[in-house]
């Protein structure tokens, strides 16, 4: 969302270079099928939320600096009053669950305006949260060695064995299934890219 949000509000309306030259290149839905953008050398992790920082505040400066009236000088403006609401995640997080409903794929909004690592970690915290997250009276010291969910990036510490174990425990639980298990297989693809794997 955020190159999105760059592409067009910082790019075309602000008319300002990317931050990360070809980046956009890597999201471009036919240029990088989604299939292969895990092998691509995207953003991870703090980097990746340095970046979606410097768009937000580059987006804001933009508007700014724009007339997003009616009347508005620049057609794209005028013709696409909606382009002020790309500073707003969660309402393209709203437009991307109507075009996903529209495929017939039901996802929760907050999911798809959350990072990955937070994703994921809502989703395997009903299951793996009481020993796996140390704040908690239950957790299991064992447990906490492989991954600590409070930890922002809790799956960095995993190796690639242990990551391994985690996807095979992930497409063997039922309640997984659909969305959750793509967002899972993504964190774990993301971690073993990280990892050089």
């Amino acid at each position: 969302m955020a190159n999105f949000e760059e592409l067009w509000l910082v790019q075309t309306v602000g008319d300002r270079e990317p931050l990360h030259g070809e980046l956009g290149r890597f999201y471009d839905a036919i240029e990088s099928p989604r299939k292969i953008r895990g092998e691509l050398p995207i953003l991870h992790g703090e980097e990746l939320r340095a970046y979606m920082e410097d768009v937000r505040a580059r987006s804001l400066d933009v508007l700014d600096d724009v007339d997003l009236s009616a009347d508005a000088e620049d057609r794209l403006l005028r013709e696409e009053p909606e382009l002020g609401a790309l500073a707003d995640r969660p309402a393209l997080a709203e437009a991307a669950k109507r075009a996903l409903e529209e495929l017939g794929i039901d996802v929760a909004v907050e999911r798809l305006a959350a990072p990955l690592v937070d994703r994921a970690r809502e989703i395997i915290r009903p299951s793996c949260g009481t020993c796996h997250t140390a704040s908690s009276p239950q957790a299991n010291p064992k447990a906490l060695l492989i991954y600590d969910l409070d930890h922002p990036d809790w799956g960095a510490t995993m190796s690639r064995a242990q990551l391994d174990s985690f996807a095979r425990r992930v497409a063997g639980k039922a309640e997984w299934a659909g969305e959750p298990r793509a967002t899972l297989d993504a964190y774990v693809k993301e971690l073993l890219g990280r990892a050089g794997d």
